[in-house]
């Protein structure tokens, strides 16, 4: 090849792809069907792991959830008090 012409147009690229179209189709083919028989032959592995984001609490009694409930919300003064 010439030192000069380094660069091909579009036309001559395709020309280049025409004539090995055969060939890299064929490659396509062994490449996907060596795929497909891996995958298909290797053992299956199945695995999957889980934590439980919620702890459970000890039950409380109505009164003392009552009691918890005014510390945290104490009532306010009444409407027409200063």
């Amino acid at each position: 090849m010439d030192s000069e012409q380094t660069s091909l147009s579009a036309e001559q690229m395709l020309g280049i792809i025409r004539r090995r179209a055969l060939w890299i189709l064929l490659c396509l083919i062994l490449v996907a069907g060596a795929a497909y028989g891996y995958a298909k032959h290797k053992p299956k592995k199945y695995t999957a792991a889980a934590e439980p984001g919620l702890q459970q609490q000890p039950a409380r009694s109505a009164d003392r959830r009552a009691c918890d409930q005014q510390q945290r919300h104490p009532p306010g003064p009444a409407a027409g008090q200063p």
